[in-house]
């Protein structure tokens, strides 16, 4: 009878672990993925979850963090998301929704984890007008606020320090913009999209206001969506273009000295004023000051000739070119031995300072030739992927460039490869991530001679697809190739790179300006 009993209390027990099994295996969780929302990295209290194929995530955070309302009813056991005029009604462990008072029918129901709501974020946000996208290979999932058209009622003209700034403030968050420099006649067209013009009822006029660079500033709704600024030149000057913080307000920016723009607060601050500060007033008598060398101008355009560097052309000049040189900090990237071990005491190169080498010489060369550029990083400082992105993405980057040296777990593969990747977000700064990648590596091809490997189409790569802005990875050289390392410690590796790369993307810029009229 005992073993009757103890039969009959292991088969419940056999029973309650395949019950409980049944229902692990119906809701099967797989680890997280990384959350993206408008191209930055959204922090949340507890991660993504993935069931049966569907991510669902913390509702609040992201809809609140878009401006939409969400509101739980206990004793329904229901949340509300409002955004933009739509209502989306979700009931906890309920396949059925309401969109608008519509039934709709999800693969995956809502649920409660950690005392958070949880959603599927596809059928959510997209019944929301947000565009969500998933990328298998990094797992990553991007959710883009819905585009909404934007109110201009005002443009602006204002004048501080060495800056004569153009601006067009709006009601909301300017998403699609582009500035183009044109020719014959000299002017610089600005057309923001998903946008209204209210002043003058919408119709098109002039500010009729005149300086030493432009004549006048001219305004017209130019399409359905397309507010359009253009600015007729006395001068041919590109400007510098950024928005502020809250990216509500389009910077136009010149300059009366053909120098960085300062003046305004997000300028930078007066290049006099700063040298004064650092100036020791107290100067010995018997000691003269060095005079300096009057022969820079000549000794630049000797430089650019002798370097085979061309110009940039004017109408390019302002677009802010970001170089971004690979790893650092902590992330020493690929590391070559002296060949008795791999231990740190044998490490005869690090990735990371080759990179940023390569990266101040082009930033160097870049400037030489007319460009306007800034580096993400000037020392052996760390930052995370996704940070790099941000940071062009904040600095309405016109081109970001990742300098980069590659590695292999075998000694044989070698050479030089340029990344792009295809991507909608490009089509308003009149050039290509592949036409950019293309052109650097034929230079590089021709000042390095190393075997091409290419241009390659690689939308995995964080900084390539989270980039706003046509962007290009380079990888110069392979560490772990016996025969290119000895290359990459000789005296010319560093400039023949950086000159490579600095041909590919002026020739690139170059062609474009003229492909634009």
């Amino acid at each position: 009878m005992r073993q009757g009993v103890l039969r009959h209390l292991m088969m419940i027990l056999l029973m309650s672990f395949i019950i409980a099994g049944g229902m692990v295996t119906v809701y099967a969780e797989e680890q997280g993925p990384t959350l993206m929302l408008d191209g930055s990295v959204l922090e949340t209290p507890d991660p993504p979850v993935i069931r049966n194929g569907r991510t669902l995530l913390p509702a609040k955070i992201l809809f609140e963090t878009m401006g939409g309302t969400v509101t739980w009813d206990n004793d329904l056991r229901q949340t509300t998301i409002e955004l933009n005029d739509t209502v989306v009604q979700l009931r906890i462990d309920n396949p059925t929704a309401l969109v608008d008072g519509v039934e709709m029918t999800m693969d995956v129901p809502p649920t409660i984890i950690n005392s958070r709501t949880y959603v599927p974020v596809n059928f959510a946000a997209t019944n929301l007008g947000c565009e969500v996208l998933w990328d298998a290979v990094n797992r990553i999932v991007t959710v883009n606020s819905p585009v909404k058209d934007v109110n201009i009622s005002v443009i602006e003209v204002l004048e501080a320090g060495n800056t004569i700034r153009v601006q067009l403030p709006a009601n909301d968050v300017i998403r699609n913009f582009r500035v183009v420099a044109f020719e014959n006649p000299d002017r610089i067209v600005i057309d923001v999209r998903d946008a209204k013009l209210l002043f003058n009822g919408g119709a098109g006029g002039g500010l009729g206001i005149s300086n030493d660079i432009f004549s006048n500033v001219r305004y017209s709704q130019f399409d359905a969506d397309i507010v359009r600024a253009v600015v007729d030149l006395s001068v041919q000057q590109a400007p510098h273009v950024s928005l502020s913080q809250d990216k509500m307000t389009l910077y136009v920016d010149f300059t009366t000295d053909g120098e960085e723009p300062y003046g305004f607060e997000e300028n930078l601050t007066d290049p006099d004023e700063d040298e004064d500060e650092d100036i020791d007033s107290e100067v010995p008598e018997d000691e003269e000051e060095e005079e300096p060398a009057d022969d820079d101008e000549e000794e630049i355009v000797d430089d650019l000739e002798s370097l085979e560097l061309p110009e940039l052309d004017w109408r390019m000049q302002g677009k802010l070119i970001v170089i971004d040189p690979g790893h650092g900090g902590v992330d020493s990237g690929s590391l070559a031995y002296d060949g008795e071990g791999k231990r740190d005491e044998n490490i005869i190169l690090m990735e990371k300072e080759k990179n940023l080498e390569v990266a101040l010489r082009l930033n160097e060369l870049l400037k030489l030739a007319g460009a306007t550029t800034y580096m993400t990083r000037t020392d052996d400082t760390g930052l995370g992927i996704y940070e790099r992105p941000e940071i062009a993405n904040d600095l309405s980057a016109a081109l970001f460039v990742s300098v980069h040296n590659n590695s292999n777990d075998s000694e044989t593969p070698h050479g030089t490869e340029v990344h792009y990747a295809v991507k909608e977000s490009e089509a308003d700064h009149g050039f290509t991530s592949k036409a950019i990648a293309t052109a650097v590596m034929d230079e590089l091809e021709a000042s390095m001679g190393l075997q091409r490997r290419g241009a390659k189409n690689s939308p995995s790569y964080v900084v390539l697809r989270c980039t706003e802005m046509p962007a290009i990875i380079i990888e110069g050289a392979f560490i772990s190739n016996p025969s290119d390392l000895e290359y990459m410690m000789s005296d010319s590796f560093v400039n023949d790179y950086a000159l490579g790369a600095a041909r590919g993307i002026v020739k690139a810029l170059n062609a474009a300006a003229e492909a634009q009229e």
